[in-house]
Formats: structure tokens, C-alpha cells, sequence
């Protein structure tokens, strides 16, 4: 299964799926979740920035594998 995202919740429910259902589950980010450019200009409060990265570190800690279109997008998923 392959997840693409933003939007992010994609990923959500690809690790749902790959959770009941144990199919290997990949991702793609075609964009960073938490340091994207539209944050800059709107940023979350911190509580919804805690939550965006508890979910970022919990998708990418059971992935098979992720794809990135840009190394930067890379090292922020990391």
C-alpha cells in the first residue's frame, strides 16, 4: 500500500490499514509535514505542533519505506 501525502492524514490512515491488516505500507512526501511553508505563515500553537510531531515519529517509526522528493524533506522526517 502506498500512502501520499500532504495531505498528511493520508498517512494516518495508511498506518490504520497497514495495522489491521499487516500489508506493507510505504509513503510518499511530496511535501514536509511540520515544516512546511504555509506553517510559516500560520503557525500552530504549540500543543498542535506537539501533536503534528507525535504523529509524524509515530507514522514514520512503522514504515516500510519512505520516499522523499527532496533530500531537505528527508532529514526533517528523520
Amino acid at each position: 500500500m502506498i500512502t501520499t501525502g500532504p495531505p498528511h492524514s493520508s498517512h494516518l490512515i495508511g498506518y490504520r490499514l497497514k495495522r489491521e491488516t499487516g500489508i506493507p505500507w510505504f509513503t510518499d512526501f511530496r511535501d514536509p509535514w511540520l515544516d512546511i511553508h504555509y506553517l510559516k505563515l500560520n503557525p500552530p500553537c504549540l500543543l498542535a505542533r506537539m501533536v503534528h510531531s507525535y504523529l509524524q515519529k509515530k507514522d514514520s517509526s512503522r514504515l516500510k519505506r519512505q520516499f522523499h522528493h527532496l533530500r531537505s524533506h528527508r532529514r526533517g522526517l528523520a
